[in-house]
């Protein structure tokens, strides 16, 4: 919706979407094409496509896009073509920009803030807290296991396959451990991995 919007609001050609100031004497400036990060360009593009034809509907046809971008019915029948292909394309647009994290982290930071504003503020009253929080962002391993480990690893002989067992078929005694003394101690099995080994190795 807020895509819908801006194609609405947008003035300039080609399109561009005025970005908000931080202050009444800060400059205005533009997203456009001269100015959007490179990433984005060809969701920009894109959506800049949208545009015209958006604006060139008519306000009942503008009105069953936005009930269709809400997963809502429209209300003129027959409907046209080309709400469908606008919502589509606003859509991805949409899909697109949300999966970044910077995007994520402003919206959980923006939810918060909304209902902090809109929150009780008599004392003692426990605050709400947003319930959407951002996916844990990808660490990668701080350094790569010694070369002798993957020497070794590489090395090594695998395991000899064995034989599969069928469950029904062994003595009850399999399904727990004996009690004789000489079972109490565990035996540890040998490995490669040193307790400061990256996990991803």
């Amino acid at each position: 919706m807020v895509l819908y919007f801006a194609a609405l609001r947008s003035t300039t050609d080609p399109p561009s979407v005025p970005l908000p100031r931080k202050d009444k004497s800060s400059p205005r400036h533009n997203l456009s094409l001269a100015t959007c990060p490179h990433a984005f360009i060809p969701f920009l593009r894109l959506w800049s496509e949208c545009v015209p034809t958006i604006q060139g509907l008519g306000p009942e046809h503008q009105h069953d896009l936005a009930r269709i971008i809400c997963g809502l019915t429209p209300l003129t029948q027959p409907v046209l073509p080309t709400l469908s292909r606008l919502s589509a394309d606003l859509r991805s647009v949409s899909i697109e920009i949300s999966q970044r994290r910077s995007f994520q982290d402003r919206y959980a930071s923006d939810l918060q803030a909304a209902i902090d504003v809109g929150g009780p503020t008599s004392p003692g009253t426990q605050r709400a807290k947003a319930s959407f929080v951002p996916p844990p962002a990808y660490t990668p391993s701080a350094a790569p296991a010694p070369t002798s480990l993957r020497k070794v690893a590489l090395q090594a002989p695998p395991p000899s396959p064995s034989p599969p067992r069928s469950l029904h078929l062994l003595p009850p005694s399999a399904y727990s451990p004996p009690h004789s003394p000489a079972s109490t101690t565990p035996q540890r099995t040998p490995t490669l991995i040193t307790p400061t080994t990256p996990a991803i190795d």
